[in-house]
């Protein structure tokens, strides 16, 4: 029999005090409590079975993450073009976690839940040379940074273009059973650099469970992304 188990995440793009509040269908706001809290400091980049959690909950726990941007700090809202060629992908994708779900086991399968996703002050978009599906076609680098916050509904792209934001978790995922240090770059069974903008607040997303604990793992923001 499958069982499955409970994880409910109020996932921010940077720190805050206090609980976090929803909006609700009526336009009130209510406040939504936390059991435990993560910072953006508490940090890996490969998936493992062998990287030891930071935190350790009972099923039905909800937990306030806070995340890095996808460079790994290497990037900031000032950088420029020429920064991209100092990119290190090392530690791209930090991923806030381990957390170990108590009784989750292998065969089990793991519910998360979105509560509710905060932007950060600021996001940037690159084109990276050699890197991506469209790689053959754009050789040129590009960034471009833009300045968020978690009341804003766009990003000014030009004076002409502003872009809807529906912000979500770009990778999300529970440890593989292996003792190698897999790249996050791309999706697994396990979850991990799934890239799907549907994922977003209210979610729930379901992981099978490969190890004991589950070991689950959540980053790389994204304000808005276009369907495929």
């Amino acid at each position: 029999m499958i069982r499955s188990i409970f994880l409910a995440t109020i996932f921010v793009g940077m720190a805050t005090s206090g609980c976090i509040t929803q909006t609700e269908e009526s336009g009130a706001e209510k406040e939504i409590e936390y059991d435990y809290e993560l910072t953006d400091a508490q940090t890996h980049a490969r998936w493992s079975r062998t990287i030891e959690p930071v935190l350790t909950v009972p099923s039905g726990s909800v937990v306030k993450v806070a995340t890095q941007e996808a460079s790994a700090k290497q990037l900031t809202v000032n950088s420029t073009v020429e920064d991209l060629g100092n990119l290190s992908f090392d530690p791209i994708h930090p991923l806030t976690g381990p957390v170990y779900v108590e009784g989750a086991e292998p065969g089990d399968v793991l519910k998360v839940t979105l509560h509710k996703v905060e932007m950060g002050d600021w996001g940037w978009t690159a084109i990276i040379p050699g890197f991506g599906f469209l790689a053959d076609e754009f050789d040129e680098p590009y960034l471009k940074t833009f300045e968020l916050g978690k009341d804003r509904k766009t990003a000014k792209f030009s004076d002409n273009i502003e872009i809807p934001l529906k912000p979500f978790p770009g990778v999300m995922g529970v440890a593989p059973d292996t003792d190698e240090m897999l790249s996050t770059i791309p999706p697994r069974a396990n979850g991990g650099n799934m890239d799907d903008p549907n994922m977003t607040e209210g979610s729930t997303i379901y992981f099978p469970v490969f190890v004991d604990g589950a070991l689950f793992s959540i980053g790389d923001t994204h304000a808005t992304q276009g369907s495929w």
